[in-house]
């Protein structure tokens, strides 16, 4: 928050206002950040997903080893001045790798690099990590780092568990911490392999939950 500068050559006069000032500055020093926006990949829960997507998602599915995949995303806007978002992301063998790019016009444009691994540690539980990095002109976000961490569990055929924790190392972005934030999934396939239903709950440091997601597939 920026005061006008009458205001504060005011405050400065009395000790009350010099009081206000530092709390403001104190206040403004701890306040948060959400993290940079992602690509628009397609959705999946956290408790499910076990392809390239992974990455983006819930590094733990990666153990599954689906194989060699390769996908690119694109995603149009109607704002000109978005550019508009690209991602590419490749996946073999428990590891993958995407590189994003955005286009914010005139204000700031930068590229996401990500690298996950995941693997199995139990019959039943599978483990996973994502690093990403980022290059841009801009200085904030081109020494922008984070870690992601995430768990599935999958102990019945109709039942799995997931979870994540996104910017567990909550780096600073424009001189303020980003937003840790956790995903928690829950995925039932009642009826066997077609249909799935999920319900993902989304909570951040330190507001607490601001969305629960509920999700439904159908494979023919």
């Amino acid at each position: 928050m920026r005061l006008p500068s009458s205001l504060v050559c005011n405050l400065l006069k009395n000790p009350l206002g010099i009081f206000l000032l530092v709390i403001l500055s104190a206040t403004a020093s701890l306040a948060q950040i959400s993290p940079p926006p992602r690509s628009n990949f397609p959705t999946s829960s956290v408790a499910t997903s076990d392809d390239a997507f992974s990455l983006n998602f819930n590094p733990a599915g990666l153990a599954t080893e689906r194989g060699f995949q390769a996908f690119y995303v694109h995603s149009y806007y109607s704002d000109s001045t978005f550019k508009g978002d690209d991602a590419l992301l490749f996946a073999l063998g428990g590891l993958a790798f995407q590189v994003e790019w955005m286009g914010y016009g005139q204000v700031v444009d930068w590229r996401r690099y990500s690298l996950a691994f995941g693997t199995r540690i139990h019959p039943y539980f599978y483990w996973g990590a994502t690093y990403s990095w980022f290059g841009s002109k801009d200085k904030d976000y081109d020494k922008l780092k984070s870690w992601d961490f995430g768990f599935t569990s999958r102990p019945r055929r109709f039942l799995s568990m997931g979870g994540k924790v996104s910017n567990f190392n909550r780096p600073y972005l424009f001189g303020k911490r980003i937003d840790r934030t956790w995903d928690f999934g829950i995925a039932l396939r009642p009826f066997g392999e077609r249909y799935t239903f999920a319900l993902d709950g989304h909570w951040r440091e330190p507001k607490g939950f601001e969305k629960v997601t509920p999700i439904a597939r159908i494979f023919a």
